[in-house]
């Protein structure tokens, strides 16, 4: 009764302190729109403005399916007040603003438009309220403007969902059976192309209406008296239907709903070795506690479901449930996914073993309801939520506002600082009363996702209920913490590993350290203060050998990039993997990974400076000797498909044939890691040999002073040399002397124009093509070109958006771009457009023209001074200075041998780049024998 008793004290409405709260001013209009206004204390870069509509796609009828995505996108066509459309860089330019500060999304409850102005920008502000007013009572809405943007939209819908569309589609038309208000995707693609436009105007008319908006502008606002008048001024006269709308609450309407069971047939695109899978979707309802966010008693249930979502998330991964395909997951739906209130679970089985699953996953649960939380994980759990929940001053106050208005949620002054320090004294003994509460029935919304033919579509919904109520009244086993792991080393461990003698080397970037181990080992140190952001509080390390798979024969290939995989699968020098993991969390470190790659091979890790000491413990392990009797290669095998399918993309795939057509064999970085990719990846496995793997890895990281290390972050270079002299110091070297004799690879030499078609394994629904010029590097890199090269790129870019909004083409996803790649010491010019295919051909002539352009010439200046912005935002000194970006180009300088360059030097570089640099960049790149073009699709072309 402790946490009931919490939970009955008076009920205060939402409303209650929103008036209090210091430099906030609301209002409602009396056409029913709404304003809030919050001026912040901190400097910001922006006056965030977001117009809201209460009106997504669960508003939609059966023959409005998409009907509010395709408006949103309408919102950028030419509109009274931005004849030339907000997307307009030119326009955006003489605002002070650019394409990142103006954007839309749509989602099952709401639309949301952005607009971030500069702060003190009268007329940049006023923009940003006509346009919101333009999209408030006046889109055009012309049959010319949907046609264009009707293939925009199905083409963003298969761009994130194309590998996994048609389980996509079964999850979809899952979540319709078993929820009000979702519709069936099965003719989502027919519909769009053949959907009446009166029916998207019907839609814009019901909903687009003042009482279901609201605008919410934060920032520095010096006049907020006249900030509020602009605001009343522009949308008072928005005329307010006579008629009311229909209540969309989906909350409710699953509440009067009897308990689902659903099943779902996978009729396609699965993979035949899955066929016999099965996949169950579990809900344990809430939908009372979203009638109880306006208050603070109900905000705080909230919180502890939030919390015990988490503790959840804990004991599933922790589980032992051999009865399961993988682990199972659960998810809150109301924070994730806009489905009625509940505490989801998700988890794969085989027909023949989903009683055992069903009863394995209920352990779990039942050992919350009976035994409780444990008082170290719930510690844990508490410090994570709040840490997790910290955000900016704008951030914070853009989602407070936006839940307010549009969920009822409380606000009142320092709400966040209330409910942290509620959290902080939230005893176990409550929290465990409301697992006992909460968890005291099983889930009742079943639902089951399966292919063609699998038996367990045939399984009624009385046999699975049985099943679950069995699980229910079965014996509950006691709860068994996992070993928590602090230290790979005991203190006496530590005292017989000696600090090593090094040696000082004169440093070739200004403010780094550089020392030489005893056993060979280079380290650079950049301790530094980093910018405000991402990283800020942590110690990045990167090391790196050269020496890579092109030491080895070209049979060998796949058997070296996949032997760090193979190698760490189950743990690594003779730790498991289970207590590395434990090691990790306790010390905060964020990863820890390793690859092989062609030409190099690299070891990373990055965590809480704190806990230093037991990061470079961790790293350490990699340089032990292998034993064969800890590598289960079978298992690794098995995994490695499985996750690597799951991770499968069609973009990667697409990248992985045009390094084929130009004969790179090094796997191109992402954040600085390499690893494979793709379809390649999935066929790496079977072409990997264990023996050969484990050799090549004992090669690699047999032979410590092949390794340089980079470190980096706000840390006192006295305090971690000795932890270098004692755990990489102590490395010993595990092989001989080894020569690394590169395999000669064929060098790729443009003798274009060249065109490949390439046949997709996966079925696809457009077509993807790549226009790329190659030159090879003569001489060492320049810098300069390098950036002059990423300006034509943007450039491109600006000359590409005709094809979406000038010549109305059913793109989505196209750019151009200009890249330097030092490990095969060549620069590239690019195009990449994925459209339908029978748009291709004449995009290839558009692009064809704009070549022409670009070597005549015939450039708009603004195109250059919009490009040499966007490519300076990411060389301003600030954002080097970012964690990531400086450790990523030290590393780049120490990897490749490159010259450094002082950080301001580059901002400078990028203002003087002149119209006749780029021109004669486009005449240097763009010649028919530089070309080669790459096409892919599922069909010949």
């Amino acid at each position: 009764m402790i946490w009931v008793l919490l939970f009955i004290s008076s009920i205060v409405q939402a409303q209650e302190g929103i008036k209090e709260i210091e430099s906030l001013r609301s209002g409602t209009l009396p056409n029913g729109f709404q304003y809030f206004i919050k001026d912040v204390e901190n400097p910001v870069a922006k006056t965030t403005m977001r117009l809201y509509i209460k009106a997504g796609f669960d508003h939609e009828d059966s023959l409005q399916q998409q009907m509010s995505h395709l408006i949103e996108h309408l919102a950028f066509k030419p509109t009274l007040h931005t004849p030339t459309s907000i997307k307009d860089e030119a326009f955006l330019d003489r605002l002070g603003m650019n394409f990142r500060d103006i954007g839309g999304t749509t989602s099952n409850l709401h639309t949301r438009y952005l607009f971030d102005a500069p702060p003190n920008h009268p007329k940049a502000f006023q923009t940003g309220l006509a346009w919101f007013k333009d999209i408030a009572m006046r889109l055009p809405l012309t049959s010319e403007h949907i046609n264009q943007e009707k293939g925009s939209v199905w083409q963003e819908l298969i761009s994130g969902n194309q590998d996994y569309q048609d389980y996509y589609k079964a999850e979809r038309n899952l979540e319709a059976q078993l929820f009000p208000f979702r519709q069936s995707y099965d003719r989502l693609s027919h519909h769009i192309q053949n959907f009446s436009h009166k029916e998207l105007r019907r839609f814009y008319k019901d909903w687009y209406r003042p009482d279901l908006m609201a605008i919410v502008v934060v920032g520095n606002l010096n006049d907020m008296q006249e900030t509020e008048k602009l605001i009343q001024d522009t949308f008072s006269d928005i005329p307010r239907p006579q008629a009311s709308y229909p209540h969309i609450d989906i909350h409710s309407a699953q509440q009067k709903r009897s308990p689902q069971f659903k099943t779902q047939v996978w009729e396609k695109g699965f993979d035949p070795e899955k066929k016999e899978e099965v996949e169950y979707h579990w809900y344990i309802r809430q939908p009372e506690l979203v009638n109880s966010l306006h208050t603070r008693e109900g905000y705080k249930r909230y919180i502890a479901f939030q919390l015990l979502s988490r503790v959840l998330h804990q004991r599933l991964k922790e589980a032992n449930a051999p009865a399961l395909i993988g682990s199972a997951k659960n998810k809150d739906t109301y924070s994730y996914g806009g489905n009625p209130f509940s505490l989801a679970l998700y988890f794969t089985t085989f027909p023949s073993k989903s009683k055992e699953a069903f009863q394995q996953i209920a352990i779990p649960l039942l050992q919350l309801k009976e035994q409780g939380v444990k008082e170290q994980e719930w510690k844990k759990i508490k410090e994570d939520y709040i840490k997790e929940s910290l955000q900016s001053e704008v951030f914070y106050w853009n989602e407070e506002l936006r839940d307010y208005w549009l969920k009822n949620e409380v606000l009142f002054p320092n709400k966040q600082k209330v409910f942290h320090q509620w959290v902080q004294e939230l005893s176990i003994e409550k929290m465990n009363a409301y697992l006992q509460q909460f968890l005291s029935s099983p889930p009742k919304d079943i639902g089951i996702i399966a292919p063609q033919g699998n038996k367990a579509l045939n399984f009624t919904e009385e046999e699975i209920r049985a099943w679950i109520e069995e699980a229910y009244r079965g014996p509950v086993p006691m709860y068994q913490p996992p070993k928590v792991v602090k230290s790979l080393y005991n203190e006496i461990q530590k005292e017989e590993l000696p600090l090593v003698a090094y040696t000082t080397k004169a440093p070739a970037i200004p403010e780094t350290r550089e020392i030489v181990l005893s056993n060979g080992i280079q380290v650079v140190l950049k301790p530094y203060q980093p910018t405000p952001g991402v990283g800020e509080q942590s110690i990045k390390i990167s090391g790196f050998s050269l020496r890579g798979a092109a030491c080895y024969s070209s049979s060998d290939y796949y058997s070296a990039l996949n032997a760090t995989d193979l190698v760490t699968h189950q743990g690594v020098g003779g730790i498991n993997a289970k207590e590395i993991q434990s090691l990790m969390d306790y010390a905060e470190i964020m990863n820890c990974r390793s690859y092989i790659d062609y030409k190099e091979s690299s070891l990373q890790a990055e965590g809480n400076l704190k806990h230093t000491e037991e990061i470079l413990q961790l790293l350490s392990l990699y340089f032990q000797p292998v034993n064969p009797q800890d590598i289960d290669f079978d298992a690794w095998q098995k995994e490695a498909l499985e996750t690597r399918k799951s991770q499968k993309n069609i973009q990667e795939d697409f990248r992985n044939a045009i390094r084929k057509v130009v004969q790179d064999s090094a796997i191109p970085p992402s954040f600085n890691f390499r690893y494979l990719k793709g379809e390649q990846a999935i066929l790496s496995i079977g072409k990997t040999e264990e023996k050969r793997s484990l050799e090549i890895y004992q090669h690699v990281f047999g032979k410590p002073e092949q390794w340089t290390f980079l470190i980096t972050g706000n840390f006192k270079t006295e305090d971690v040399i000795p932890l270098l002299q004692r755990y990489l110091g102590n490395i010993k070297p595990t092989v001989q002397k080894l020569r690394c004799t590169p395999t000669r690879q064929k060098t790729f030499k443009a003798s274009g124009p060249v065109r490949k078609e390439i046949l997709s394994n996966t079925p696809m629904e457009n077509g993807m093509y790549d226009a790329s010029y190659y030159q090879e590097q003569k001489g060492k890199n320049s810098w300069k070109e390098t950036l002059e090269l990423r300006v034509l790129g943007q450039v491109i870019q600006r000359q590409l958006n005709r094809l979406r909004y000038e010549k109305g083409f059913s793109v989505y996803n196209f750019g151009g771009y200009g890249r330097y790649d030092p490990e095969v010491k060549r620069y590239r010019l690019y195009f990449q457009v994925a459209c339908h295919p029978k748009e291709l051909y004449p995009i290839q002539k558009e692009i064809q023209f704009i070549v022409k352009e670009l070597r005549a010439g015939e450039i708009p200046k603004e195109y250059l001074k919009q490009a040499k912005q966007s490519i300076k935002r990411r060389y301003k000194v600030p954002y080097l200075k970012q964690h990531r970006q400086l450790h990523e180009l030290l590393f780049q300088h120490l990897r490749y041998e490159e010259a450094w360059v002082p950080l301001e030097k580059y901002e400078t570089f990028i203002d003087n780049i002149e119209m006749e640099d780029i021109v004669r960049l486009s005449k240097k790149y763009l010649k028919e024998k530089n070309k080669i073009e790459v096409i892919m699709s599922d069909e010949a072309l």
